[in-house]
């Protein structure tokens, strides 16, 4: 009987390592072919791919593209209104109930044309009230007569300055005035009539009859003062009455002592506040 025997041929280490090397040496060499020859194989997984623009919102294609963008010069671009300087001067001709508020427009600042005007209110006002406008072509002074004030108020102004009526209002700075007090109204004599009445004796009889008032109702004090006009330098008879309210009247009548004869002078003074206002009369007894 015959065995059959199969025979296995070793492989020494480093064989397949020998033949990978060859094959690599291979493909190697057919690439070097291709390239020799114009042929150029690009995996298509590694093809270059075309790459979009990058675009950024209102710079264009790229950032920078087209429309404005801040500090372009594009037609879009928006230019700076011109800012004039005004200056508040301090009003003038202040009196009871009128004043003459001063301004200045010191620079333009390149405006063909800048309409100046006054904004002013009492100082316990919320709100503003503005004079009428003037059209300015250059620097200049200006100013706006006020009537119709409250005597003894204070007032703020400013002078306020607009560029063709663009709406960019610059105001110059704040300044006050106090308008004059009024003067006050002085009493007024009515009515004032002296006579005489003397009976037949030695006495002299002098009768008076008077009427005040005055237009605040303030009046306090009415006098009457009878005076000998050969001997004025002292009262013969006097007689003083306390009034108030706004009018006051009455009936006097003086008896001198053996004043029979003699020239008479008669002064009536009515007292409101701080004014006093006086007139005479002159009788023969």
């Amino acid at each position: 009987m015959t065995k059959s025997t199969t025979e296995t041929e070793a492989q020494t280490p480093g064989d397949g390592a020998v033949r990978s090397t060859a094959a690599a040496e291979s493909r190697l060499d057919r690439r070097t072919l291709l390239q020799l020859l114009g042929i150029v194989t690009v995996p298509a997984a590694t093809a270059t791919q075309p790459v979009a623009a990058a675009t950024s919102v209102d710079y264009g294609a790229g950032g920078y593209g087209e429309g404005p963008y801040p500090g372009g010069s594009g037609d879009d671009a928006t230019p700076e209104s011109p800012s004039p300087d005004v200056v508040t001067d301090s009003p003038t001709a202040v009196g009871t109930e009128t004043a003459t508020l001063q301004g200045e427009l010191v620079d333009t600042d390149g405006a063909d044309v800048v309409t100046v005007a006054f904004a002013w209110r009492a100082t316990d006002s919320d709100s503003w009230t503005t004079t009428a406008s003037q059209d300015l072509p250059a620097a200049d002074e200006f100013s706006t007569e006020l009537p119709d004030l409250a005597n003894d108020t204070t007032y703020e102004v400013r002078a306020i300055a607009d560029v063709d009526g663009a709406g960019e209002e610059v105001r110059g700075e704040r300044r006050t005035f106090t308008t004059d007090a009024a003067a006050a109204e002085p009493p007024q004599i009515d009515t004032f009539d002296l006579t005489e009445d003397s009976p037949p004796n030695p006495h002299a009889e002098l009768h008076v009859e008077w009427a005040v008032s005055h237009a605040e109702g303030a009046l306090e004090q009415v006098t009457i003062e009878v005076v000998d006009t050969a001997d004025s330098t002292s009262p013969v008879a006097t007689e003083t009455m306390s009034v108030d309210g706004a009018s006051a009247s009455g009936s006097e009548t003086f008896t001198i002592k053996r004043g029979s004869g003699a020239e008479y002078r008669a002064v009536l003074a009515v007292t409101a506040g701080d004014e006093t206002v006086s007139d005479d009369r002159t009788v023969q007894a």
